[in-house]
């Protein structure tokens, strides 16, 4: 509980990062600036294709038919060149009515008049008679193909597409040719800060032939700032008015409509249209009269003639009766193909026949008007659930998470886009992920790099190689905070080091303590121990801190017989380069210790404190009162797998009134000679005797080992012992207990 809090604390920092990283990307919804409404923009841009891409709309299909009459590359190989004379264009417009077309519209515009053939001729004569010039003005108009044409566009429910744009100069005036009748009653003016965007511009059709036609629309389309066309707009204004598209004006013809029921809402100031009417037909836009286009993968919901099939009469394979008819080009030279997000060159018509067909059956993808509470409201889910979990997982983890969170908000979106063609923004959504994962990895790469040098400075000097690098492979798990765990401690210290350094000059000491301490140290580290201090000629190490060892005391012991074995063939080096001898005594004990980094302001370090540390001091110092080089502790010898112990006393240390036993390390289990082993089992044979008071046998044991081995300072320490207790015998409860006065 205690680490968890903490790693909460360390993560407050993130978690804050995090929410306040959400709420700017919520303000940034809210109230965009000019390059965040183009980044989202561009984002969501992308977004959308990816759903075109992967999630079909639900489109229906229109109950009237919906062709698409293509001049294409066949048709301008058969008819001729572009453009066609308005008697071809008759011709056509003839066909599809014979065959029972109930609504004809023109992707193309005729903006200019065409050239009469007996009127040139009549220029060309000059002045004639009267009745030559009358019988000219007759056959001029009886061969004029843009009246031939009215006459035909009189006859059915035409719609020409016309052209509103920003380009003034294509014309030197607002307006060439003639508009069609506009589809709402009153002023746009009326309306106040009416969002629908106004052109100013306007290249629509002759006189004559837009007198004839029924109705029109502008065939103009906006793309997206990447030159992608993802929405059309359905109505644009022009000098006060309000004019429909193409689509849009064909619905009405075929619904009888001459006028457009405009739905708005107010936002600020200004007029927000919602959606357009036509009949009981609801058509949702957005703010500025635009509406998305039913892009759909597999077959197109409309079919394709040739306008050379319709010229020859051979369009069987096509059903025109009661058709809703688009006329445009696929020829590339024409230039009437746009990029889209499913084609890079789609025919600009079937554009317009996916359009028409959306809006006959009430099936256009749209963005609701609750869409920005449902975007901001995805925008706090994800934020915040990922400021507060982010920080408290490894990279992976955070990568799975925001990844996860995400994929979550994409199913519902791309759901509520396959079921009711909804189209709900991802930008946002996406942006605060990214910016808040990458704000998590990189505080845990900068956190990570801090635990690093921390770890490498508090412990580079003093742990193995391998234990800082299993640190900092997890530098949240080590900290420098005190702990209470159950560790081993070892004190060396070199006998009789005031009588060799005054026997060495200051150069001469250091580089025998260097030779001495750089393989003591390089043992312990290779026991997994960790060097506390040097303190002259003393070593205190520990193990079981930083990193956990559950075979600690084992450890320690192997280290302190190593230690010994090093000493040894120190000996022979200094004595060959005339160094004095070194004997060295080493105490070890295991118990509760408290570790962590202590000291002062001005200095700390990572070291152990506890009566287990202050017992292992003690048995380091009384190594030479028995004439031992390693004691132990009780537990560490209870601990200790592997190696063979010799019982040395019971004693009470200094300042302490419970009673320990003290063990002396003798080798590997299997690496002891087989005569010391002899040796330790009568020793411990005595002891049995010298604790039952049977002084008599345990001193002739004593004595018997004594005589084989030379003189042992233990043995002799005991049978002193033994005659001191037969001239004053003990109290009645006597343990055996030895108290040492002296630390």
């Amino acid at each position: 509980m205690r680490n968890s809090i903490r790693r909460i604390g360390q993560r407050l920092l993130p978690i804050t990062i995090g929410l306040l990283l959400t709420l700017a990307g919520i303000a940034t919804q809210l109230a965009p600036t000019e390059g965040t409404a183009r980044v989202l923009q561009r984002v969501n841009s992308l977004v959308y294709d990816l759903r075109l891409a992967f999630v079909d709309f639900p489109q229906q299909a229109s109950s009237y038919p919906i062709v698409f009459v293509d001049v294409d590359e066949q048709s301008l190989e058969t008819v001729g060149r572009w453009p066609w004379s308005r008697s071809t264009i008759a011709e056509l417009s003839r066909g599809l009515l014979e065959e029972g077309s109930l609504v004809i519209g023109f992707d193309v515009m005729f903006s200019e008049p065409e050239i009469n053939p007996v009127r040139q001729i009549g220029e060309a004569l000059g002045s004639v008679p009267a009745p030559v010039a009358d019988r000219l003005q007759q056959l001029e108009k009886e061969l004029d193909a843009d009246e031939r044409l009215a006459r035909v566009l009189s006859e059915g429910d035409f719609v020409l597409g016309f052209l509103l744009h920003r380009d003034k100069s294509t014309t030197g005036t607002p307006l060439k040719g003639q508009l069609p009748d506009p589809v709402y009653p009153r002023p746009v003016s009326s309306l106040p800060e009416f969002l629908v965007t106004e052109m100013p511009a306007a290249t629509a059709n002759l006189p004559v032939l837009q007198s004839a036609a029924i109705a029109g629309g502008f065939i103009t389309t906006i793309p997206d700032p990447d030159g992608l066309l993802r929405k059309t707009p359905a109505v644009l204004t022009f000098g006060d008015k309000l004019y429909p598209s193409l689509t849009v004006a064909m619905a009405q013809t075929l619904l009888f409509e001459d006028q457009l029921t405009l739905n708005t809402t107010r936002v600020g100031n200004a007029t927000a249209l919602t959606s357009i009417e036509i009949a009981d037909m609801e058509i949702p836009t957005d703010a500025k009269g635009n509406l998305l286009i039913p892009y759909r993968k597999g077959k197109p919901g409309y079919q394709t003639v040739s306008a050379a099939d319709v010229l020859a009469g051979r369009t069987g394979h096509v059903e025109l009766q009661n058709a809703l008819v688009i006329v445009g080009s696929s020829a590339i030279g024409l230039g009437d193909l746009v990029s889209t997000p499913v084609n890079p060159a789609m025919p600009g018509a079937t554009v317009h026949a996916r359009v028409l067909e959306g809006i006959l059956t009430e099936n256009l993808p749209y963005r609701p008007d609750w869409a920005p509470g449902a975007e901001l409201a995805a925008s706090v889910f994800v934020g915040v659930i990922l400021s507060l979990f982010l920080p408290l997982l490894p990279p992976i983890g955070m990568i799975v998470l925001a990844f996860g969170a995400v994929t979550a908000v994409i199913l519902a979106n791309g759901m509520l886009w396959a079921r009711q063609g909804l189209d709900l923004a991802l930008a946002p959504v996406f942006l605060i992920a990214m910016v808040i994962l990458l704000v998590n990895l990189l505080e845990q790469l900068l956190r990570e790099n801090r635990g690093r040098k921390r770890i490498k400075k508090m412990f580079g000097e003093y742990v193995p190689a391998a234990h800082i690098n299993a640190m900092l492979r997890d530098p949240e798990a080590y900290n420098f905070a005190g702990d209470s765990r159950e560790m081993t401690v070892l004190f060396s210290d070199i006998r009789s080091f005031t009588t060799i350094s005054e026997s060495l000059s200051a150069g001469e000491l250091k580089t025998m303590l260097n030779r001495y301490f750089t393989p003591i140290t390089r043992t312990i580290f290779e026991h997994d121990g960790t060097v506390d201090k040097y303190v002259g000629d003393m070593v205190m190490a520990f193990w079981g801190a930083p990193l956990k060892d559950e075979n600690h005391a084992t450890h320690a012991v192997l280290a302190a017989l190593s230690m010994l074995e090093i000493t040894e063939k120190l000996k022979e080096d200094f004595r060959r380069d005339g160094l004095p001898e070194i004997n060295i005594g080493i105490g070890v004990n295991t118990g509760t210790m408290s570790v962590g980094d202590m000291g002062s302001n001005y200095r700390r370090a990572y070291t152990v404190l506890g009566d287990a540390v202050n017992l292992g001091a003690r048995l380091e110092s009384i190594t030479k009162f028995y004439g031992a080089k390693l004691l132990v502790g009780p537990a560490t010898k209870q601990q200790a797998t592997g190696i063979h112990f010799r019982l040395v006393d019971q004693i009470i240390v200094k300042g302490k009134s419970e009673p320990v036993k003290v063990y002396e390390p003798l080798g590997r289990v299997g690496e002891v000679r087989e005569e010391v082993f002899v040796a330790c089992e009568k020793h411990h044979s005595a002891l049995a005797a010298y604790y039952r008071q049977h002084w008599n046998a345990a001193a002739a044991i004593w004595r018997e080992l004594q005589a084989a081995e030379g003189e042992n300072l233990l043995y002799s320490i005991y049978l002193q012992r033994i005659e001191a207790l037969e001239l004053s015998p003990p109290p009645a409860d006597w343990d055996g207990t030895y108290i040492h006065s002296s630390k």
